[in-house]
């Protein structure tokens, strides 16, 4: 994987703050990150290195999820078949949102917590 991911540089990503990132990998994990009209790129470009591996990115495994201050839509597609937009989803037990907040996770830690607090007392 990291191979493939070496291979696949371009100028696709998004800048958080002063930091800019093009992709978030662990194990057989990726995240990538780009703006709407530079996913798709991305996409084909990584599907290509996958295939000269002998590796298939798989459409019904992979999610799209647009972060965006208004509903929109992203359509993409991996080998033609088109992948499914999401409007959250966990890494790493975060749930990400498609309006980047994380009141609902905040909430969720915080009912967690207070039910072991209780269970203690």
């Amino acid at each position: 994987m990291d191979g493939i991911v070496r291979s696949c540089q371009g100028d696709e990503g998004i800048r958080v703050g002063d930091v800019e990132t093009r992709r978030l990998l662990f194990a057989d994990d990726l995240i990538l990150l780009a703006s709407t009209i530079d996913l798709q790129c991305s996409v084909e470009r990584f599907a290509v290195e996958c295939d000269a591996t002998g590796m298939r990115m798989n459409a019904s495994k992979t999610q799209n999820l647009l972060l965006s201050r208004f509903l929109a839509r992203c359509f993409l597609e991996i080998n033609g078949e088109a992948v499914e937009q999401v409007e959250k989803f966990k890494y790493f037990g975060i749930t990400i949102t498609t309006d980047a907040k994380f009141e609902d996770e905040i909430d969720w830690r915080i009912g967690v917590d207070s039910g072991v607090l209780c269970e203690l007392v």
